[in-house]
């Protein structure tokens, strides 16, 4: 239950959409993650939105989903 930052790496673009479960910043990017940190502090509405969000398609994630995804593109 926490907001979280994500830069869209590894299985990331799998599931995080920037503004509705996560805030997404470039990768290595020390002042934009400086940035969304600050926003999550100020910004309640936008964290409690963010962690709601997130925990619901956290519990969604399946990994074997992702598995028989990649199956049928590259299978």
């Amino acid at each position: 239950s926490v907001p979280c930052v994500f830069a869209l790496s590894g299985v990331a673009p799998d599931f995080v959409v920037h503004e509705q479960n996560a805030l997404v910043i470039p990768h290595c990017s020390v002042g934009e993650l400086t940035q969304a940190l600050h926003r999550l502090l100020m910004d309640k509405e936008l964290s409690a939105r963010l962690i709601a969000r997130g925990l619901q398609d956290a519990q969604a994630f399946s990994l074997e989903h992702m598995f028989e995804n990649l199956d049928k593109l590259y299978g």
